[in-house]
C-alpha cells in the first residue's frame, strides 16, 4: 500500500484535475450508440474510479476514524466534487449542468466505495497472508 501522505493526496488531486480538464472540453462528441444513457455510464465509471481512489487514499486514517465516518468522508468528498463539476460545466460553452449527471456521479462514487469494500474484505487479506 502507498504510505506517503503526499503521494496519496497527489493521486487524488491528479485525478480531480483530470476530471476538471475533461469537463472543460467544450466540443465533446459522444459516439452514437445503441445503448441509452452511455454518457451516464461514462459519468458512473469516472466517479467509481474517483470513489475507489478516495477510499484507498484515506485507508491509513481508517483506524483513527469510525468506519462509518470513513465511508461518509469518501461519499462527501466524491459527491461534493461531483456537484462542483456540474456547476463548472454550466460555464463551459456547449456543456450543461445536469442533475442526472450528478446522480450518475453519485452512484459512481458509491460503486467505487463498494469495490473498495469488496477488495478489503476478500482480496487484501489473501494478499497480506501471502507476503
Amino acid at each position: 500500500m502507498i504510505t506517503s501522505k503526499k503521494t496519496r493526496y497527489g493521486i487524488i488531486i491528479f485525478y480531480m484535475m483530470l476530471i476538471f480538464i475533461a469537463s472543460s472540453i467544450h466540443n465533446v462528441k459522444i459516439p452514437e450508440s445503441e445503448v441509452i444513457g452511455i454518457d451516464k455510464l461514462l459519468h458512473m465509471t469516472e466517479y467509481a474510479i474517483f470513489g475507489s481512489i478516495l477510499a484507498f487514499a484515506l485507508l491509513p486514517y481508517r483506524r483513527k476514524l469510525i468506519k462509518a465516518a470513513h465511508y461518509l468522508t469518501v461519499i462527501g468528498i466524491g459527491w461534493g466534487y461531483g456537484i462542483t463539476d456540474e456547476i463548472h460545466q454550466y460555464f463551459v460553452p456547449n456543456r450543461d449542468m445536469s442533475i442526472y449527471d450528478f446522480f450518475a456521479d453519485a452512484i459512481g462514487v458509491l460503486i467505487g466505495l463498494g469495490l473498495y469494500l469488496l477488495f478489503m474484505r476478500y482480496i487484501y487479506p489473501k494478499l497480506k497472508r501471502s507476503q
